[in-house]
């Protein structure tokens, strides 16, 4: 049977997770703001940091803190597959178009944007002619 842990190594251990989580917040929210990697990612990542962090400070505990570790980051990768091909999914789902075809798209708004420029510059009495192309331009900009 292993001794007691002694309290203050608890707070210690404790203290040093509050710390990581508060540093691996500061992390993970920079990471999302430039969209680096998944929400998967960060979960598996701070799972196995928070599992490691007392698995390296009581040495008793070590070899069942690394095997628990190896079993998280085993079940978590499927996860980090699965995000990633459902946000590559709905990527696709979003704008269907190939390339080809949204460079087609903007070059017909940019054509029509144009056109009504010069319409409009013509004369005021084309005010319809405009509004109609302005019309044009922004169903093609929704698609």
């Amino acid at each position: 049977m292993n001794p007691p842990i002694p309290p203050a190594e608890i707070a210690a251990v404790i203290l040093a997770e509050v710390l990581l989580g508060i540093g691996y917040n500061r992390l993970v929210a920079w990471v999302h703001l430039h969209n680096i990697w998944h929400v998967s990612v960060s979960v598996v990542i701070g799972v196995a940091a928070t599992l490691l962090i007392p698995t390296l400070a009581w040495p008793a505990l070590r070899e069942a803190g690394l095997l628990l570790t190896a079993c998280f980051a085993a079940s978590g990768l499927p996860m980090i597959i699965g995000s990633t091909r459902r946000t590559v999914e709905e990527s696709h789902k979003r704008r269907p178009w190939p390339t080809a075809a949204a460079q087609a798209q903007d070059a017909a708004v940019m054509d029509l944007n144009l056109l009504a420029d010069q319409v409009a510059g013509k004369n005021i009495e084309n005010a319809q002619v405009v509004n109609n192309l302005h019309r044009i331009i922004g169903t093609l900009k929704s698609v």
